[in-house]
This record gives C-alpha cells, sequence and structure tokens, in this order.
C-alpha cells in the first residue's frame, strides 16, 4: 500500500508502493539497503551508498551507487547527510544477469587544500563496460581521434586547473570484442589570450593564441593475436596580432603558425611519415602564407 506522506527508506529517499491487482501474482523481490562505507579513521575514505538487489525468476540486477569523500573529517557528519564537496568521488556498479552485463563507472572531483581554497583542482573519470555487445575500459574519453591537421576530441577529459589556469586535457581507452584490441591515447592543451592598453588619442592591442595537442592508436588482432596498424600524431598552431589606432587611423599585424606531424605502422610493419607546416603573416589584414608540406617515403 501507499507509505505515510514523508516517510523515507534510506536517507534521502522517499518510496511509493503501488500493490498488485487482485488475483496478480509477482515473482521479482526488490531490496534496498543504505551503508556507510569508509576506513576505521573517519577521514582517509569515506561515503554513503545505495545498494539495490532486484531478484525474480528471471532477472537478476544488483546496483551500488553512491560518494566517497577522500581526506576530510566525516566525524558527525550522519548517514544520508550531503556530504562535503572538497574531494569527492561519484561511483555507480551495476550487473545484469538477464543481459550478462556488468559496468562500474566514476567521477571525481578532488581540490587541494580545500573547495573554498581551490589552489589545485583534479578532474576525472573512469568507465568499465563488459557486454556481449561492448567491452571497454576508459580513463577519460571516449575519443574521437582527429585527422590531421584537426585535434582529437575528448569526452569527459581527465584534467588539472593550477589557481584557476585550465591545464592539459587527456584519455585513455581500450576496446575490446571478439576479434580485435584497440587502444587510444589523446591529449590537448591551449591557450588564449588578448590585452589591451588605452592611452587616449591611441590604443594597443595584442591577442594570443596557441594549443598543442597529441594523438596515438594502436589495434590488434585477437585471434591470432598479431598487429593491425598503429598511429600517431602531433600537431601544433599559435598566431599573434598586434593591433594600434589613433586619431589618424588604424593598423594591424599578424603572424602564425600551425602544423602537425604523424606516422603509421601498418601490419606488416612498414613506417610512414607525413607532415604539413603552415607559416603566415598579414599587415593591415593583407597576408601571405607559406605551406611546406613532406612525407616519407
Amino acid at each position: 500500500m501507499p507509505q505515510t506522506p514523508g516517510a523515507t527508506g534510506v536517507p534521502g529517499e522517499d518510496y511509493t508502493l503501488i500493490p498488485f491487482a487482485p488475483g496478480q501474482t509477482g515473482d521479482e523481490w526488490l531490496l534496498i539497503a543504505g551503508i556507510r562505507i569508509g576506513t576505521a579513521d573517519d577521514f582517509t575514505a569515506w561515503g554513503d551508498f545505495v545498494i539495490s538487489l532486484l531478484y525474480g525468476t528471471s532477472s537478476l540486477i544488483i546496483d551500488l551507487n553512491g560518494q566517497i569523500e577522500f581526506l576530510t573529517d566525516g566525524s558527525g557528519i550522519a548517514m544520508g547527510s550531503a556530504l562535503p564537496q572538497d574531494r569527492i568521488v561519484n561511483f555507480d556498479g551495476y550487473y545484469n544477469g538477464a543481459t550478462s552485463t556488468f559496468q562500474a563507472s566514476l567521477s571525481a572531483d578532488l581540490h587541494f587544500p580545500s573547495l573554498a581554497l581551490n589552489l589545485i583542482e583534479l578532474i576525472g573519470s573512469m568507465d568499465f563496460l563488459m557486454s556481449p555487445a561492448d567491452k571497454h575500459f576508459y580513463v577519460g574519453g571516449p575519443i574521437t581521434l582527429g585527422n590531421p591537421p584537426n585535434p582529437p576530441v575528448i569526452e569527459n577529459p581527465v584534467t588539472v586547473k593550477v589557481l584557476g589556469i585550465q591545464g592539459p586535457d587527456a584519455a585513455f581507452d581500450t576496446d575490446l570484442n571478439n576479434t580485435t584490441i584497440s587502444a587510444k591515447l589523446a591529449e590537448i592543451l591551449g591557450f588564449s589570450g588578448s590585452w589591451s592598453l588605452n592611452c587616449g588619442i591611441f590604443s594597443v592591442g595584442v591577442s594570443v593564441s596557441a594549443q598543442e595537442w597529441f594523438q596515438a592508436s594502436i589495434a590488434f588482432n585477437a585471434h591470432p593475436f598479431s598487429l593491425q596498424n598503429a598511429t600517431a600524431g602531433l600537431g601544433i598552431s599559435a598566431s599573434v596580432e598586434l593591433s594600434f589606432s589613433s586619431f589618424i587611423g588604424s593598423a594591424s599585424l599578424g603572424a602564425s603558425v600551425s602544423g602537425y606531424l604523424e606516422g603509421t605502422i601498418d601490419s606488416n610493419f612498414n613506417i610512414s611519415v607525413s607532415g604539413d607546416l603552415d607559416v603566415s603573416c598579414n599587415v593591415c589584414k593583407i597576408g601571405v602564407t607559406v605551406p611546406i608540406e613532406f612525407s616519407y617515403p
């Protein structure tokens, strides 16, 4: 029957129970419990979890979901209360017997020395999946490799911020199936900024941007174990522009460089290398670009 309004089971969760219709019989059981897991010192690591078990004649589903706080005093914080957000890790583990699927994922947001005094922040995620259709292990990602000169695309990257300044984004992905084993690695670091000085009768502006990226992939045949192919690429781009304006007129001067280097190895261990470098400059928006291309063999 329906629960009493406001009643709670696992702390923070409300449930409404719906009875079976007359003559209907059930063949599934649902068990839910809240637990606190942590180290004995109640400081190194601790957190609250909800474990759910659905069991029936044709189903078995187990789910463990919760948060862990690291290097934080947990004494006096009641189970089910909101956890401090200084160094938090969210976790979810899931098993479905009917579909033969197991998945464990976590995301972390760690602030040092604290969220209030955030000098260093570490952000990352992991995902592990085993199912008939898909088997993978991602640290960050998934990764979509770029087609040079375009950089890779990293979803849910592992990254670091120091004093609010964004550091590199990175990820490492591994995929497995019945015929192949493949891995990808990617990293991106970028920077942009602009500054201006206005002295009344004239003004000067400077804008700078730069990006560096790296990507690599390797694939093997599973049966028999042998190399399919491997690639690695490195790219850079940078630009600077200086502008000047006064009551007389305005002018601008800019320069940029971009390029990439890519190498591949095929199943017969043949190596090929290709690259491109573009250097350009402009004066008052009139510019020239010098392209340099090379390849081996």
